[in-house]
């Protein structure tokens, strides 16, 4: 199903993206899906924002979305909702992602390595 067309992703608050997935209007997969084609669209197209210097494999975290959604426990508020983090925070080693840790010389080591997967 697709997203709501009055949704924004640049605007919409955490709170209205939980009620959609608690009133079943999307799931997290879509949600997903929606972020990372905004990001494609808008990072370095469209808007040319340059904010997102790399993601996570889509593969991978589609995979997570529909593991969370087959759960069917909501853990928290943030159950669900796509989150970004900076570079300074390691993420899980399945992911694949580089992690700066607020150092130019820990993201020197990762310069000629294709950010976008």
């Amino acid at each position: 199903m697709p997203l709501p067309a009055s949704l924004n992703l640049l605007q919409t608050s955490i709170g209205e993206l939980s009620a959609l997935l608690a009133d079943d209007a999307i799931t997290s997969v879509e949600l997903v899906q929606a972020y990372i084609a905004n990001i494609e669209k808008n990072n370095i197209a469209g808007l040319g924002l340059r904010a997102i210097i790399q993601t996570a494999p889509n593969e991978l975290v589609l995979k997570i979305a529909e593991d969370l959604r087959q759960q069917g426990t909501i853990r928290g508020p943030l159950h669900g909702i796509p989150v970004l983090v900076k570079d300074s925070i390691a993420t899980d080693p399945a992911l694949g992602m580089d992690t700066s840790a607020g150092s130019t010389a820990l993201g020197e080591l990762h310069k000629n390595k294709p950010r976008f997967r």
